[in-house]
């Protein structure tokens, strides 16, 4: 089964994350806290200068926005490679697509 979201380049990262999050099962404060660290570097999201500028985009204390990055890691939407001390998203969040119409599909 095929699923098309028809959304906006400004919008998709939004939408393909609700779309997944069925999948995940994050809060709506957890999503918001994907949005943002996804926005501002997807490859490397946890990073002190990058919890620096995602703690303030979200208004939050830098200890709040760690809270919720333990809880991402909790969940295993984060994931911590030891011995390269590096966060990295799980795959399902990592290839949000870049085109206007988010595809999603269930194989049986």
């Amino acid at each position: 089964m095929k699923i098309q979201i028809p959304t906006t380049k400004k919008r998709i990262r939004r939408d393909y994350l609700s779309a997944i999050n069925g999948l995940l099962k994050l809060t709506k404060t957890e999503l918001d806290v994907v949005y943002v660290l996804s926005g501002i570097d997807k490859n490397n999201p946890c990073t002190k200068d990058n919890r620096i500028k995602a703690a303030s985009e979200l208004g939050w204390s830098r200890a709040v926005l760690n809270n919720a990055i333990k809880a991402l890691k909790d969940k295993k939407v984060l994931l911590y490679e030891k011995e390269t001390r590096k966060y990295s998203f799980h795959p399902l969040v990592f290839r949000v697509p870049e085109e206007d119409t988010t595809l999603v599909n269930y194989d049986e």
